[in-house]
């Protein structure tokens, strides 16, 4: 599904990679704390799945997302430009 041009949504396995990289590179994991990414090529049970990482390293995974669902804490995160084998 694209998001915009030259842009995908990540798989679950596509952000715990690079939110191990931006770890190494800048000491913290995607989403710390307190914000989720949709994860828009991942699902579960039909809806989106979302994730995030606490500053200890481990991951929440959940799904059931709708299309429609907004939060004030939910953000999005695509691959730019990486293209996919």
């Amino acid at each position: 599904k694209k998001v915009e041009a030259d842009r995908e949504g990540l798989i679950a396995t596509e952000y715990i990679i690079a939110s191990q990289d931006h770890k190494l590179l800048t000491g913290e994991f995607f989403d710390q704390g307190s914000t989720w990414s949709r994860l828009l090529e991942s699902r579960g049970d039909g809806g989106v799945v979302l994730a995030r990482f606490y500053p200890r390293g481990s991951l929440s995974v959940r799904w059931g997302l709708g299309p429609d669902d907004h939060y004030p804490h939910l953000g999005g995160r695509s691959s730019v430009g990486v293209k996919k084998a």
